[in-house]
């Protein structure tokens, strides 16, 4: 009875041991699925956190969309402007230099003008001044005359009364 005992002694005893490497393994694996729950916990908030913060990014990106689509029809609107109002100074800059060349060719055509009226003037002038000394001259001398004739008168009527 003995080796009866024994043996079952040794059988309870690699029973006990089976049952206590079991509970380990049991144990083990509860701490393993109490650490993937947690684990899976944490990546749930984290995934949470990474949507939240993806939406924010999304809303944040489709602002700056956006914004940058005003941005680039304000621009094309200020380069349209700019390029009418640069087509318009163009054309103004054209206008005024046919202005200017019209003006140019006025003012030469003046001067031109205003050299021959110079020229004529300064003619006039010098005739004039001519005429001037001729008539001076001639006064001169009609005045000589005229004393030249008093004074004969004044003898002749001396001599009228003398006879």
């Amino acid at each position: 009875m003995r080796p009866k005992l024994v043996e079952l002694t040794n059988e309870k005893l690699e029973l006990s041991e089976r049952i206590e490497g079991l509970e380990k393994q049991l144990r083990a694996r509860d701490s393993t699925i109490e650490g993937l729950e947690v684990s899976s916990e944490q990546l749930r908030q984290e995934k949470e956190e990474i949507d939240r913060n993806l939406k924010n990014l999304e809303a944040t990106l489709s602002k700056e969309q956006s914004s940058r689509q005003e941005t680039f029809s304000e621009l094309q609107e200020a380069y349209s402007n700019l390029q009418a109002e640069l087509d318009a100074t163009r054309q103004e800059l054209q206008n005024l230099q046919s202005s200017k060349a019209a003006l140019v060719r006025t003012t030469a055509e003046q001067k031109e003008e205003l050299f021959r009226v110079t020229a004529a003037s300064q003619a006039k002038d010098e005739q004039l001044l001519s005429l001037q000394r001729e008539l001076e001259e001639r006064t001169e001398a009609q005045a000589e005359d005229q004393d030249f004739l008093e004074h004969a008168r004044t003898e002749l009527e001396n001599l009228r009364r003398e006879v």
